[in-house]
Formats: C-alpha cells, sequence, structure tokens
C-alpha cells in the first residue's frame, strides 16, 4: 500500500527552548528513527526505544503530514546525539523548574515551567492539551456525591465515562476530592478508538459552590501520571 506524504513549510525562524528550561520528554513508541533533519527522507541517525528520555532542543519551522497525521518535528539530545523526532513519537513533557499559573477562579497553581495557559486550557511544549479548568458550578447536598451524579447525564461518546478511583484530597490548604476517571472516545490520528483518563480535582469554594479543573497525563507506561497530577493540585494557593 502507497501512502501520499505532504511537506507544508513555513519559513518562519525556528522556535529554539531556552537551555535553562530543561525540557525533557519521552519516546512513546518503539523503534523511534532519530534523523539528521526535520523531515522523514532525511538519514537515519539512530533508533530510540520506548521509554527513552530525551531533551527538546528545538522545534522545526515546518511540520509534516504522514499517514493523514499532522505534527512538528523536533530537535532532540540523547547522551552525546543530536537529531529530530516526529512529534507524534513525543509524550510525558517534564521540566527541571516550575512557575506559578493564576486559574480563571483566581486561585494560583504550580505547573511545568514550559506549560503555557490559554483561557481555559494548559498546553505543554508540544501544544498538546495537558490541564483544563471549569466554570463555578453550584451543588446541593454532598460534593463528591452531586458530581458523580453529573457524569451519568454527560454526551456517551463510544461508552460511558467509567470512575476508576475517588478519594478525598486535600488542594494546598482545601479539603476536596480526587476523581479518577476513563473515557473510551473516537480519535488519534488516524482514527481509531483512544482511551484517556481525565483526573478531576474538585475544590469547594462555600458551602454551594465549587470549582473544579482536569488533569490530562500519561506516564511510559501508558497510565496516568498522578504523581504529576497529585503534585499540581496540592500547590493551590488562594
Amino acid at each position: 500500500m502507497k501512502y501520499l506524504t505532504l511537506i507544508v513549510c513555513f519559513f518562519i525562524p525556528a522556535f529554539l527552548y531556552p537551555e535553562a528550561l530543561d525540557v525533557s520528554a519521552r519516546i512513546n513508541s518503539d523503534k523511534v528513527i532519530l534523523r539528521n533533519g526535520p523531515s522523514r527522507t532525511a538519514a537515519a541517525i539512530d533508533t530510540l526505544a520506548l521509554g527513552e528520555v530525551v531533551k527538546i532542543l528545538e522545534k522545526a519551522n515546518s511540520y509534516e503530514v504522514i499517514y493523514k497525521c499532522q505534527y512538528d518535528w523536533y530537535q532532540v539530545a540523547i547522551g552525546s546525539k543530536r537529531g529530530w523526532v516526529y512529534g507524534q513519537f513525543l509524550s510525558n513533557v517534564v521540566d527541571s523548574q516550575w512557575k506559578r499559573i493564576r486559574a480563571p477562579s483566581n486561585y494560583a497553581l504550580r505547573v511545568p515551567r514550559s506549560w503555557r495557559l490559554e483561557g481555559t486550557i494548559v498546553y505543554d511544549v508540544l501544544d498538546r492539551k495537558v490541564m483544563e479548568f471549569f466554570s463555578s458550578n453550584s451543588y446541593q447536598g454532598n460534593l463528591l456525591q452531586f458530581y458523580l451524579d453529573s457524569l451519568k447525564t454527560e454526551p456517551v461518546l463510544i461508552t460511558p465515562r467509567t470512575v476508576v478511583d475517588t478519594r478525598q484530597f486535600t488542594l494546598g490548604k482545601i479539603p476536596g476530592y480526587r476523581v479518577h476517571t476513563r473515557i473510551a472516545a473516537e480519535g488519534g490520528c488516524p482514527a481509531w478508538v483512544v482511551v484517556w483518563d481525565p483526573v478531576v480535582y474538585l475544590l469547594p469554594t462555600h458551602s454551594d459552590t465549587f470549582h473544579s479543573f482536569a488533569v490530562y497525563l500519561r506516564n511510559d507506561s501508558d497510565a496516568p501520571d498522578l504523581k504529576l497530577a497529585d503534585s499540581i493540585a496540592s500547590s493551590l494557593e488562594k
């Protein structure tokens, strides 16, 4: 079977990530080719294994569509080697430094320094959504039960959202809840059924209102990165 590869270039400077950010990512597939240029046709330098950690240095000034999927190319370093990796095979971006962002509901959280807040959505350096803030809501009775009941009225994508785990969780100094959920949806590139795990934190603000936000993170074992999500939620300040 033959596939059409389309390359579209924009003549703008490549985006360089400051060395001080120390941004790294994990290879999310096996036998990923490290190339000497930002193109599928560039010569191979090495092969990277699932779970290997690379440092992100630069985003190319062009993207490439491969098998109907559009991703940017990133220059990375691993050991003494430098080369380019297609963005589809990078995930779990981690910084050695953190910063505070102020949520739309006017509380602050510590997140990796390279993440950026646009409106109610937080993106990482690969332009992937990693967090989302939701509007303030009113509730009656027990907050956790109220939220769980509300999930039953959500539109069903492929299967209803399931609840993996619930627990009391302290956000900063405020008692709240963590709700680990799982959703099956049609997505990915090209389209396939994907399973993802929004980890939702519930923050009561008054006796009848609450704020909430979700963290969308997965580790190299293809499981929710609860440790990083909890670190973010625990840092909350009013």
